[in-house]
């Protein structure tokens, strides 16, 4: 038997900075710190829903906000973001391991990108933004993926 999700709990939550039950959702620009490829940025994501403590001003991220603060920082660092990723693999009629298979990775790995866990280098992001313009890098890379030589 399937289990049912977990309902989310009604609000107003209970703080864990100051314990009030005065936690509501709320629209905040976060300030954010990512390191990747071996750099540090620092941005501000915009319109993130956090829940918020109206007594102490606290603020805890909830999934949802995770996944608006990576592509917020896709986005501050010219990369495709998780709805333009999606949106080129539906335009092209591709399931993510077709996509994943003419790039030459994991489908775990699209998996990870699609989900918001893992940002893509910006090497395969040139690669995917190719792939998704140019009908003659799809034909060279549909040969590669299946073993054959490009020309």
């Amino acid at each position: 038997m399937a289990r049912q999700p977990r309902q989310p709990k009604p609000y107003p939550h209970r703080c864990p900075e100051c314990g009030a039950r005065k936690v509501y959702p709320a629209t905040v620009t976060h300030r954010a710190v990512f390191k990747h490829e071996g750099r540090l940025y620092e941005f501000d994501a915009p319109n993130v829903t956090v829940n918020q403590c109206r007594a102490c001003g606290g603020t805890v991220l909830p999934p949802a906000a995770t996944d608006q603060i990576a592509d917020a920082f896709r986005a501050h660092v010219g990369l495709l973001t998780t709805p333009e990723i999606l949106d080129g693999i539906s335009r092209l009629g591709l399931s993510q391991k077709e996509f994943a298979d003419h790039l030459g990775v994991a489908p775990e790995t699209v998996s990870r990108w699609i989900g918001r866990v893992q940002i893509q280098s910006r090497a395969l992001d040139r690669l995917m933004r190719l792939f998704f313009r140019f009908p003659a890098v799809r034909d060279a890379l549909a040969g590669a993926s299946e073993g054959k030589a490009i020309a």
